[in-house]
C-alpha cells in the first residue's frame, strides 16, 4: 500500500498525534497489545512504521474504527487537527465510505458496538 517508506511514522507517536490515546504511555500499550491491524496485518510492536495510504484498524471508543491515513501529522495539535490526517473507510453503519462521503451500495466490514448499557 505504502510506497513512500521514507516517509514514516511510528505507530504509538501516530495514535497519540490523532488523538487516539489520551496519552504517549497509552499509545504504546494499545500498540503493543496485538488488538491493532495495519494494511489487515495484526500488530503488536509499538515502533511499527506507518505511513500515507496504510489503513488502521482499531477499538476507540467502544467501537472498531477503520481510518487510512491521509497525511502524517507533525505534532499532537486539536481533535480538529488531528481529523484532517485520516478518513474514515467505514461509517457507522458498516457501509463503505467514498471519497466525497457518499455511501456506496456494498458494505465492507462490520462496525460492532461493545459499549455497555
Amino acid at each position: 500500500m505504502n510506497t513512500h517508506r521514507d516517509q514514516t511514522l511510528r505507530l504509538d507517536l501516530l495514535l497519540w498525534y490523532l488523538r487516539f490515546a489520551r496519552s504517549r504511555s497509552l499509545a504504546k500499550t494499545m500498540a503493543q497489545s496485538g488488538k491493532l491491524r495495519c494494511n489487515g496485518q495484526r500488530i503488536v510492536k509499538g515502533h511499527h512504521q506507518m505511513g500515507v495510504g496504510d489503513v488502521l484498524t482499531l477499538m476507540h471508543r467502544g467501537r472498531v474504527l477503520v481510518v487510512r491515513i491521509n497525511a502524517l501529522p507533525k505534532r499532537r495539535g486539536s481533535a480538529t487537527e488531528a481529523a484532517q490526517h485520516y478518513s474514515h473507510m467505514v461509517d457507522a453503519d458498516g457501509v463503505a465510505v467514498t471519497a466525497d462521503r457518499e455511501n456506496v451500495s456494498q458494505p465492507t466490514g462490520t462496525v460492532v458496538d461493545v459499549s455497555v448499557k
